[in-house]
């Protein structure tokens, strides 16, 4: 069974003002239209309009004049009416078509990203395009000739568009999951090996801060037992290094979580 599509608020406007001057205002005009006209002249409605644009047969200027203007009102109001019925179901298509991304997309799904995963993003012209993911860089990387950046916490992804097969790289700020599809396409744990083999001192690296805020510096070292910075323990393992990075001069300490300690 099909979904039932609700109405959108322009349409209900749209209706609201324009179905009273395409239904009424007819009856009106036919009431002055035949007040100026001679009443022995046996008028049918096509006669009446082509002698109100004429203005043969008038025994009544002033009703004529409010018949011209309310034929007037009359078409203008079955041309805006159809035209703004028509904007208003563009307005709606480019609404749908906008919602096939995910713009809610938030920064602790960054480093879940991996080969496979439904991606959409924005052209030049702001139409979405979608597609899939078949390279993910934790590194800033080269493609067509221009430099794409990434980090261990936000990849940068190469996406083979569904339209026509091309690959586009993009910064992972500019791209979204497709709206229905389960989020994450694994977890911390799964990624996490791969994420932190990829991590070196001297790598750009971003994390969340104490506020939870998204924040970039570099790695000074990381660490696979417990460490101290700044006067905190933090605690690593083999399994789940943990990093001191350098932000604007400060050291850091930052978890396994890609948060600071």
């Amino acid at each position: 069974m099909a979904p039932t599509q609700k109405i959108s608020t322009f349409h209900k406007w749209v209706l609201a003002c324009g179905t009273p001057l395409v239904v009424i205002t007819p009856f009106i005009y036919l009431y002055y239209g035949f007040k100026a006209h001679d009443e022995s002249a046996d008028l049918g409605k096509g006669e009446l309009f082509s002698w109100t644009i004429s203005g043969e047969n008038v025994v009544d200027a002033e009703a004529l004049g409010t018949a011209r203007i309310l034929l007037a009102v009359w078409l203008v109001s079955i041309v805006a009416t159809i035209a703004l019925a028509a904007y208003g179901g563009i307005r709606i298509e480019r609404r749908s078509n906008r919602s096939a991304i995910d713009t809610k997309r938030v920064f602790a799904d960054a480093p879940f990203w991996s080969l496979g995963d439904r991606a959409g993003w924005h052209d030049d012209a702001g139409g979405v395009i979608t597609g899939t993911v078949v390279e993910v860089h934790r590194r800033p990387f080269s493609f067509g000739g221009e430099q794409i950046d990434a980090v261990s916490g936000i990849p940068g992804l190469v996406m083979k568009a569904d339209a026509d097969g091309s690959l586009v790289a993009r910064k992972l700020a500019s791209v979204y999951r497709l709206t229905g599809t389960t989020g994450p396409s694994g977890t911390l744990d799964t990624i996490r090996e791969a994420m932190n083999d990829a991590v070196q001192p001297g790598d750009a690296f971003s994390w969340l801060d104490k506020k939870g805020e998204p924040v970039e510096g570099v790695v000074v070292a990381k660490h696979d037992t417990p460490f101290e910075v700044g006067g905190r323990r933090i605690d690593a393992s083999p399994q789940k290094p943990g990093y001191t990075v350098s932000r604007d001069g400060e050291l850091i300490g930052v978890t396994n979580a890609l948060r600071e300690g």
